[in-house]
């Protein structure tokens, strides 16, 4: 059973080459002790958890979409918005 959490008419791509300067990211934020715990040792999860987080959302409809897909969860149309504040 494909969700479409991430994307309304697509799949998440895995193993995506990483752009210039991810490398140094991951080393200053010191993403790969998050990508450790978030994973805890399963490979499938550390790949997917990083690719998501190394490629940000630039499009206002799929941010959009995501964000309804939480609305069973959070009472507001935008948590994030309201989470920032």
């Amino acid at each position: 059973m494909k969700a479409n959490l991430l994307f309304k008419d697509r799949n998440l791509i895995l193993n995506k080459e990483l752009d210039y300067g991810m490398k140094e990211l991951i080393e200053d934020l010191e993403l790969e002790m998050i990508l450790k715990c978030m994973s805890q040792d399963d490979s499938i999860i550390y790949k997917s958890c990083k690719d998501v987080l190394l490629n940000p959302l630039e499009q206002l409809e799929i941010i959009e979409y995501r964000q309804s897909n939480l609305s069973d969860v959070y009472p507001t149309k935008r948590p994030f918005v309201n989470f920032m504040r």
